[in-house]
C-alpha cells in the first residue's frame, strides 16, 4: 500500500510539472502544491466551522459528538473538492494559452515560409518570427534561447513541442523537426502542413456555421419569444384570478432572464472555433 501510494503520488507530481510547464506559470511545483493544499485547507476549515455552528443551531437535540463528526466529514470533503479544483486551475491557463497561439499558427506559420523561401535560413527566421508575433514570438524566442545556451536545434525544437499545448503547433514543430535531421527542404514540408491546418480551419468554421444556426433559433425561442410572451400571458391572466404581483417577482423575472442571456453568451463564446485565417 505504502509502494502504491508513494509511484501515485510521484506520477501526479510529475504530471502536474509538466502542466505547469506547459501553461508557462512562473512557480516552482512544490510550491504550487504547497500553495494549493493551503488554500483547500483554509477553505475546508471554514466550511467546517461553518458546518458545525449550522448543525448546531438547526439540530438542538443532536449530541456534541454528533455535530463534530459531520463538520469533519465535510472539512475532508470539502478540502478534497477544494485540492481538486486548485490542481485543475493549470488547466484554464493551458486552454487559454491554446487558443492564443491556436490563432496565430497560421500567420506565424505563413511567416515561416515566406523567410525561407526568399532565402533567409531557417534559424534566422526563427530570429525574425520571434520579433514579429504575440505570444507564438515569445514562443520562438524561447527556441531561440535554448539554442544560444548550447542546445542542438532539433532537441530544442523537440523540446518546444513537448510544452506546446497547441496540437498544430506541435506538429509544425515535430515535422520541421523530421525535416531538418533528414536532410529535406522545410519549406516543402512547411508548406504542406500550413495547407492542411487551413483546411482544418476552414472545416471548423463550416462546423461552427450550422452549430450557429440552431443555437440561434434556441436563444430566439428560449430568451426572447418564451420570456415576452410568458410574462404578457401571466400579467393578463393575474388580472382575471386577482394574483397580486409584488416587485420581488419582478426582480426574480428580470434575475432569471439575465442569467439566461448570460448562460447564451457563454455558450456562444464556448463553440467559436479559435482560427484567424
Amino acid at each position: 500500500m505504502r509502494d502504491f501510494l508513494e509511484v501515485y503520488l510521484r506520477k501526479q507530481f510529475n504530471k502536474t510539472k509538466k502542466k505547469i510547464l506547459i501553461a508557462h506559470l512562473d512557480i516552482d511545483t512544490s510550491r504550487f502544491l504547497k500553495k494549493s493544499a493551503m488554500m483547500a485547507l483554509f477553505f475546508s476549515v471554514v466550511l467546517g466551522i461553518i458546518t458545525f455552528f449550522m448543525v448546531f443551531k438547526f439540530r438542538t437535540q443532536a449530541s456534541l459528538m454528533n455535530n463534530i463528526f459531520v463538520s469533519l466529514v465535510v472539512l475532508i470533503l470539502g478540502f478534497c473538492f477544494a485540492f481538486w479544483f486548485m490542481m485543475h486551475t493549470i488547466d484554464v491557463y493551458i486552454l487559454k494559452r491554446k487558443k492564443a497561439m491556436d490563432q496565430e499558427v497560421l500567420f506565424s506559420g505563413r511567416y515561416l515560409l515566406i523567410k525561407m523561401q526568399s532565402g533567409t535560413p531557417f534559424f534566422n527566421s526563427l530570429i525574425d518570427a520571434s520579433k514579429v508575433f504575440g505570444i507564438a514570438g515569445k514562443f520562438f524566442e524561447e527556441i531561440i534561447d535554448e539554442v544560444d545556451t548550447g542546445t542542438p536545434i532539433e532537441i530544442a525544437l523537440e523540446n518546444a513541442a513537448t510544452t506546446c499545448p497547441s496540437k498544430n503547433f506541435r506538429i509544425i514543430l515535430r515535422e520541421m523537426n523530421n525535416a531538418l535531421k533528414l536532410g529535406v527542404d522545410v519549406t516543402k514540408t512547411l508548406e504542406l502542413i500550413l495547407e492542411d491546418i487551413a483546411s482544418d480551419q476552414l472545416e471548423e468554421i463550416r462546423a461552427f456555421g450550422k452549430k450557429i444556426n440552431a443555437l440561434s433559433m434556441f436563444y430566439m425561442i428560449f430568451a426572447v419569444v418564451i420570456p415576452s410572451l410568458g410574462m404578457t400571458i401571466f400579467i393578463i391572466a393575474s388580472s382575471f384570478i386577482g394574483l397580486s404581483i409584488s416587485l420581488t417577482h419582478l426582480f426574480f423575472v428580470i434575475f432569471l432572464l439575465v442569467f439566461i442571456q448570460f448562460m447564451f453568451l457563454a455558450l456562444f463564446r464556448s463553440i467559436r472555433p479559435t482560427v484567424n485565417l
